[in-house]
């Protein structure tokens, strides 16, 4: 089922595309990319429906701050991602963010076990989940298995911010 654009729909796709190139080439989502999306939200939302429309509007901002604040908190994506996911919520609202992260975080995933695939460190990444798994659940973190997780770290990163425009064109696209 193909959604009919509006306004908010080229708003939407524009805002993707330049945060999926800058996210690309210089590995940052601006907020002179952001803030202007979150702006023509709530006024569109609020002219259009009121009241009501900028609590859906704003719902939708905090969503989609919300479910990516964990995984920013945590050291594993920017800040950038969050505020992109943010932006996508306030101007579709709050069920549609939902949606979007959770086909964000399958395309995320995939991508993820790609780069490890591709970059040959699956064996590091399931090697580190083993010694957490043993140290966690078996000894109840009474040994100390640090030294074993040294050699088993993996630095590099990917631009998570593809992830987050893939899942919302997908959700757009399939309405």
């Amino acid at each position: 089922m193909l959604v009919e654009f509006t306004l908010v729909h080229w708003v939407l796709v524009v805002i993707l595309m330049i945060a999926l190139i800058t996210d690309l080439k210089w590995r940052k989502i601006y907020n002179w990319t952001l803030l202007p999306g979150v702006i023509f939200g709530l006024s569109y939302h609020g002219y259009t429906a009121g009241l009501p429309g900028l609590v859906s509007s704003g719902q939708g901002l905090l969503l989609g701050l919300a479910v990516l604040f964990i995984p920013f908190a945590a050291g594993g994506i920017g800040a950038g991602d969050v505020k992109l996911l943010g932006t996508v919520g306030v101007l579709m609202g709050a069920a549609f963010v939902w949606q979007a992260f959770l086909a964000t975080a399958l395309l995320g995933g995939l991508m993820a076990l790609g780069y490890l695939v591709y970059h040959k460190a699956l064996s590091k990444v399931i090697k580190r989940l083993g010694i957490a798994v043993y140290v966690g659940f078996l000894t109840r973190f009474k040994v100390n298995m640090m030294d074993k997780l040294e050699d088993t770290t993996v630095d590099n990163t990917f631009p998570y911010g593809v992830a987050i425009v893939g899942g919302s064109l997908f959700s757009l696209l399939m309405g």
